[in-house]
This record gives structure tokens, C-alpha cells and sequence, in this order.
């Protein structure tokens, strides 16, 4: 995956990756412009370097999202039901949906970015961001960008299922930070370092890969990693 080879050329200062899009999201190369762009190994083979931050979450390096909360449930859910007889990656994610919207939607969450305390109640979502969507398409953080040197955090505060069905397709099309009527419920910043807490364990997901824990530290590295884009992007 992506998330692999990022953090096995962490460190190698002339080391310069990019990414063809062969798996079920792509959502990083979003970013930067279509998937389709990416597949053109000659526009990518005379493409240009970017500079990038990355996000860094314990010993790991994240190129696009850091997130918990109920898409990091869902996430943890479908992996684990990939590994069921009969079920497709499809129908792993779908189920994944179905089950954790019927769990318990919040977990009580300390924030705090930069030593100020920003959030401390029972919160649905969280994205670090250093990019702009994950999961397939959603744009949590439409306003992010790779080469700023801060994570935007998004937090989405308690709902009710009715609103936050409706809340979903506005989360996917990058609207709810622009809607009024959603101003009680989202929390957006910007910043370097996040710390969270949680009263207790919870998943986290970061570029798809899945962990556990009650404490969480993030912090944006400015310029950490060269990306190759397609030339004309």
C-alpha cells in the first residue's frame, strides 16, 4: 500500500515515490488531481516532485488521514468481516456500516492542539487531515493542504442517527464546515500537534491501516517526503 512504501522511504532524503492507482479508494491522489492522471506512466515518468508533509502518528507516518470515531469503527469492522466466507470487500464495508450505526456512535474525547484544550465531550468523528478525503471520497477537510505545515482538525460532535444520516452526505461532499446550521456540531482548527483522549480504548485508522488505544499523540513534519506528481498537475 501507499501507507507502506511512505514509511519505508521516510529518512532516505533522496528518495522520491508516487503512486499508480490500483486499490479501492486512492483517496490521496485526490488531492493532487484524478486517479485517471496517475495511471499515465509517461505524464508520471517526466511528472514533477512535491515536497509534502506528513502526518506522524507514534512510530508511524501518515501521508493522508488520521481518524476516529464511527468511520474508524467501520473500518475496523470491515476488515474483520473480509475474513468471513462469502462476504466481498463490498459487502464487508456494508455490513461494517449497518453494524456500527446500531453501536454506540460516541466516545467522550479530550482534544487538545498545541496545549489548548479545543474539544472535551462526547464527539462522533475526528480527522487529523493532511489531505483533503478519505474513505472511498469523503472530504472531511476541504480546506487542508499537504505543503502548509499544519493539520486541520475536524471533530464532529454528538448527533442523533436522523441527523447524522443526513449529516453524511454533507460530511462526503466537503459541505459541512460552509453550513450554518451545522455550526454547533463541527469543530474546525488548524494546527501542529494533537493530543487525544479517550475514557476508553478506541479504533483509530490511519491511511487504512487499523490501532487501538485510550491516548493518541498526532503531529504534523513539515517537508518530510518527495511525491512525484504527473507533469501539467
Amino acid at each position: 500500500t501507499l501507507n507502506e512504501v511512505v514509511n519505508g522511504v521516510v529518512g532516505y532524503p533522496n528518495a522520491a515515490i508516487t503512486c499508480y492507482p490500483c486499490g479501492s479508494g486512492n483517496d490521496f491522489i485526490k488531492y493532487f488531481g484524478k486517479a485517471e492522471d496517475f495511471l499515465n506512466l509517461k505524464a508520471l515518468s517526466s511528472g514533477k516532485e512535491k515536497v509534502i508533509d506528513l502526518v506522524k502518528f507514534n512510530d508511524s507516518y501518515v501521508a493522508n488521514i488520521f481518524n476516529i470515531g464511527f468511520d474508524a469503527d467501520v473500518c475496523e469492522r470491515m476488515i474483520r468481516y473480509k475474513r468471513l466466507p462469502l462476504i466481498s470487500g463490498k459487502g464487508a464495508y456494508i455490513l461494517g456500516v449497518i453494524v456500527s450505526f446500531f453501536k454506540k456512535l460516541t466516545h467522550h474525547l479530550r482534544i487538545t492542539k498545541d496545549g489548548e484544550e479545543i474539544f472535551n465531550g462526547e464527539g462522533m468523528l475526528c480527522a487529523m487531515a493532511n489531505a483533503i478525503c478519505y474513505g472511498g471520497g469523503f472530504y472531511c477537510a476541504p480546506h487542508a493542504s499537504v505543503t502548509d505545515g499544519l493539520l486541520d482538525i475536524v471533530v464532529v460532535r454528538k448527533l442523533s442517527r436522523m441527523k447524522f444520516l443526513k449529516f453524511i452526505k454533507i460530511y462526503k461532499n466537503g459541505e459541512h464546515l460552509d453550513k450554518e446550521e451545522l455550526k454547533e456540531y463541527i469543530i474546525y482548527h488548524q494546527g501542529k500537534a494533537v493530543t487525544i483522549e479517550s475514557s476508553e480504548p478506541i479504533n483509530c485508522c490511519f491511511d487504512g491501516d487499523i490501532a487501538k488505544a485510550q491516548k493518541f499523540e498526532i503531529e504534523i513534519i513539515p517537508q518530510a517526503l518527495r511525491f512525484v506528481v504527473p507533469e501539467k498537475l
